[in-house]
């Protein structure tokens, strides 16, 4: 159990810029972006905390399944609990991250800043069920790396008392693995389930 002081919640509040600055960048799908994984999460197979089969966290009031055969990489042990990324294939090119936080608003959110990158290819955006919650899922394709590449985002908000968790779920992948990285993704997201936290 987590108790929130002051200098853990700024340290909070870093840590969810820090992890969410590549979504926000890829966010607005008139200048949307695509990123491989490297810029999707600093997280790397065989560091940090490593997360088999169901994971439970009573903090943010969720569970959810790794899917058999892979591994959630999260922060060091010491670190607050914010996700994990999943690597299913060994040369890392494709990913699931896994991110939750305490909504943290700050003024150029509210003002809306524009990302920096090239124009996605393509945007689809839709609803769609994370467990047992419903989602807004957007699909990016496009070049990164100079690779053809897709990204899968799904976000949904968890209203709490005086305050939200956010969730986002992304797939990166490249376009020729696509199939089998939205086939994984889609049994991620199946084995959700949110608790009511009050």
């Amino acid at each position: 159990m987590c108790v929130m002081r002051p200098h853990t919640t700024r340290l909070f509040a870093i840590c969810a810029l820090l992890c969410s600055s590549a979504f926000h960048e890829g966010s607005n799908s008139l200048y949307a972006s695509v990123f491989t994984c490297d810029k999707l999460s600093l997280a790397r197979p065989g560091y940090g905390v490593a997360y088999k089969g169901v994971v439970r966290n009573s903090d943010y009031r969720f569970s959810a399944t790794i899917p058999d055969g892979l591994v959630g990489w999260g922060a060091a042990p010491n670190a607050p609990f914010h996700g994990f990324t999943i690597y299913p294939g060994t040369d890392q090119s494709s990913c699931i991250t896994f991110e939750i936080h305490i909504r943290v608003e700050l003024p150029e959110d509210r003002e809306g800043v524009h990302g920096r990158g090239k124009r996605a290819k393509r945007v689809k955006v839709e609803r769609v069920k994370v467990g047992n919650r419903r989602g807004l899922q957007t699909e990016e394709t496009g070049l990164a790396s100079g690779t053809e590449f897709q990204n899968v985002t799904v976000t949904l908000e968890l209203p709490r008392s005086g305050y939200y968790n956010d969730v986002a779920i992304r797939l990166g992948t490249p376009i020729k693995e696509a199939a089998n990285g939205k086939a994984l993704l889609a049994r991620f997201l199946a084995s959700f389930q949110f608790f009511n936290h009050d």
